[in-house]
């Protein structure tokens, strides 16, 4: 595995640790409410992929994928008690994505159904390393628009509120933009999108034929990954002006700060990712946790504002 792929793979697996720990105890139990096996229908969560990507198409909505390890993933588990049973969660949904949900058993049902082994393709393509992982793809499903973060939500707007955010980058999302910003900001905002998503799209692509590790494909690698950094920047700073024209000013200001703060934190924290320690030793874990905090932090003192 690249050295990046490392620091994003150890990310992965110490928020898997702390998921469990927060978890720990709860009831082991199938779907709350089961997903359709064929068909889609808005608002409901399906197994049927090919249904949803076509009534994703026609009524213009976004694709959510739940990687799920229903009946006995911790997190899961909760979001489902949390969240998905409730009817504010069913009102959103339905007005707002489709919903496909790619289930793993437990590694005792052996079974390689079909349909697993679709989901462990899903998987694989966009690089899932834990559940639950919340990706959002494009109405047409060419295109990833983001991931809602692995968070706990204790209840449906703690959820709704993380996924909007995602779905800024959608068509509905990028034309309401469109109205309150300057045109040459929403213009800069999907050129950058644009080039966010291809990159995606290359890398993914490449990293499927599991190139060679060596100095030369790291830096490729790396290559890629400083894009999409940039490009993220970029889309992030528009995206915080959007929300902030709709605030006071005293209150626009206070936001800003907020968004400067959860930066430097992240940029902490991932300088210290990339030097990749072992998630193994119980002081690494700490120190995630550590560097973490003030990211959360600042992050739900931006959502406070919107």
């Amino acid at each position: 595995m690249l050295l990046i792929a490392l620091s994003r793979k150890l990310r992965h697996g110490l928020w898997a640790v702390l998921a469990a720990s927060l978890c720990f105890g709860c009831s082991q139990s199938a779907h709350a409410i089961p997903p359709l096996k064929t068909g889609a229908v808005p608002g409901q969560w399906t197994e049927d992929y090919d249904a949803a990507l076509a009534l994703a198409k026609e009524k213009q909505l976004p694709i959510m994928l739940y990687f799920t390890g229903g009946g006995w993933c911790p997190g899961c588990i909760q979001m489902e008690s949390n969240v998905f049973t409730k009817a504010g969660w069913t009102e959103f949904a339905q007005d707002s994505l489709v919903l496909v949900a790619l289930d793993f058993p437990a590694q005792e049902q052996p079974v390689k159904t079909p349909v697993l082994e679709r989901n462990i393709g899903f998987a694989t393509k966009y690089q899932v390393e834990s559940f639950p992982t919340f990706v959002v793809l494009s109405e047409d499903a060419q295109n990833e628009l983001g991931r809602v973060p692995q968070d706990y939500y204790p209840d449906p707007a703690s959820f709704i509120k993380a996924t909007r955010t995602v779905l800024r980058r959608s068509l509905h999302g990028v034309a309401a933009m469109a109205k309150v910003l300057p045109e040459a900001a929403i213009t800069r905002y999907r050129e950058q999108l644009a080039k966010l998503q291809q990159s995606r799209v290359e890398l993914r692509a490449w990293m499927a034929t599991e190139p060679a590790v060596n100095p030369e494909n790291n830096q490729k690698y790396s290559t890629a990954m400083e894009l999409q950094a940039t490009c993220e920047k970029a889309l992030r700073e528009i995206e915080v002006d959007y929300v902030a024209t709709a605030l006071p000013a005293e209150k626009a200001a206070d936001y800003r700060k907020a968004y400067a703060e959860l930066v430097a934190a992240e940029q902490v924290l991932e300088t210290w990712l990339r030097t990749a320690p072992d998630p193994e030793v119980e002081a690494n874990r700490a120190k995630y946790r550590e560097l973490a905090k003030p990211v959360g932090e600042k992050q739900a003192a931006m959502q406070a504002f919107e």
